[in-house]
């Protein structure tokens, strides 16, 4: 039947700015979960950041450090866990819609690793040049480096992340398979990492759960795929139980003395613990979940998430270097900048957030650019498996590098851009999948 249009209305809806719409499979409340928790760890790192003037002296630390009052707050601020679930939800409905389309593994594994990757090349390479500019004008080797650090330090999160996305086909399959045991086995490693830590006293050695801790909270997030829209007051009381659960878990182990009740410390190297907030993490979004589709449906809501989401990443990526950046002014300026935890302190923390997102906002919206770049980019072809692989490792490396050097090391920095643009380079190395002896098993529907 026609509809017959109102000519006003009809100018006025080809002149109005047209909303975004939700791509076709996304969730409104996992993007908005995700979005949620990396600008919580933004608001985090940005209190965390200690500076004051020592008798004309800059003096840095990590405000936060060994205040007993902030283990507690730790329970509500790591969310981690979350987001990784919610990485994993979306992450299996991006390689599922792609699997309907017939689509080859390398392709989703190379659109993930560029993805990635670009926008983190503009920040190292720009944040280096910035300090290297910093040095000439004057800044100390100690302060520079000190930037350097703190700038690279949230980049761990993109190193895992960057290997557990290019994971997401064969977890997706093991999930298929085996779903059940798969969440076993990833337990039982977990366990026997952390355990080993203890009995030894090699930290090194948990740093192996960087791997099975995320990618145990990434098959949680498969789970959650699979979820019913509804959920009844009958399947309310095994979430909710396994919740109690996972907690009391959680408090008996803190008991024993062998873990710390700072969740933020259990994060490096990852622990028992960050596995059974994940499960804490799963249980209370299944719980909520009804009650939060609701609330993201409304279109005001909706339309927020939908302009956030897409830059939360470039906000994550560059909240550091900024912060970095504004302190220099601060400094440059001489504001007066009081001692961490001092009446004036506390009393100053609200504008310096509000400081903090007055920077952040503007410098989004150009900064966003590199990550325009990534996503306009065409659609990658299939890659023999071996290039799609090396791409992930190259990529992994580049990051860690800058990660443990600091982005004021010229030689780490130089090499890491050098090892990311390779990586986004062997992703153009197009062929056919016939001659890469690849899996075919991992192109079937999951």
């Amino acid at each position: 039947m026609a509809i017959a249009h109102h000519p006003a209305r009809a100018a006025a809806e080809r002149t109005a700015t047209p909303t975004p719409a939700l791509a076709p499979g996304r969730d409104g409340t996992i993007d908005a979960i995700r979005t949620a928790c990396l600008l919580v760890v933004v608001v985090l790192h940005a209190l965390m950041v200690g500076i004051e003037n020592s008798h004309g002296s800059l003096v840095t630390s990590v405000a936060m450090d060994g205040q007993p009052w902030f283990a507690p707050l730790t329970w509500a601020l790591q969310v981690m866990p979350l987001f990784f679930i919610a990485g994993g939800f979306a992450s299996l409905s991006q390689w599922r819609q792609m699997q309907s389309r017939g689509e080859h593994w390398t392709t989703y594994v190379v659109a993930r690793t560029r993805r990635l990757v670009i926008p983190a090349v503009a920040m190292i390479a720009i944040s280096a040049t910035g300090i290297a500019i910093a040095r000439a004008a004057g800044l100390s080797d100690e302060l520079a480096a000190e930037a350097g650090h703190r700038i690279a330090q949230p980049l761990w999160f993109l190193a895992v992340y960057i290997g557990a996305s290019a994971l997401v086909p064969a977890m997706a399959r093991l999930h298929r398979l085996a779903p059940k045991r798969t969440v076993a086995a990833l337990s039982a490693a977990i366990v026997a990492v952390d355990l080993t830590r203890i009995v030894t006293g090699i930290d090194g050695i948990g740093y192996a759960n960087l791997l099975f801790v995320w990618l145990f909270a990434q098959q949680l997030g498969f789970f959650a795929r699979s979820w019913r829209s509804d959920l009844h007051r009958a399947s309310r009381r095994t979430p909710a139980v396994t919740l109690v659960a996972a907690l009391t878990a959680m408090v008996t182990l803190m008991a024993t003395g062998l873990w710390s009740t700072d969740l933020i410390a259990n994060l490096n190297p990852p622990t028992i613990l960050l596995a059974l907030l994940a499960v804490v993490h799963l249980c209370a979004l299944r719980l909520a979940k009804p009650t939060l589709d609701r609330a993201f449906a409304h279109p005001a809501v909706s339309r927020l998430v939908r302009i956030a989401n897409p830059r939360a990443m470039t906000v994550y990526l560059w909240h550091m270097p900024l912060i970095m950046a504004l302190i220099g002014v601060l400094w440059a300026a001489e504001i007066p900048m009081p001692e961490p935890h001092s009446a004036a302190w506390w009393a100053t923390r609200v504008p310096w957030l509000v400081s903090i997102a007055l920077v952040l906002i503007p410098a989004t919206a150009v900064l966003q650019r590199f990550e325009r770049i990534a996503t306009a980019l065409p659609a990658p072809k299939p890659v023999a498996s071996h290039a799609a692989l090396a791409s992930v490792i190259d990529a992994a490396a580049g990051v860690t590098l800058v990660l443990l050097a600091g982005v004021a090391n010229p030689l780490a920095a130089t090499a890491s851009v050098c090892m990311l643009l390779v990586s986004i380079a062997l992703g153009f190395t197009g062929r056919s999948v016939s001659d890469d002896g690849c899996p075919e098993s991992l192109g079937r529907p999951a």
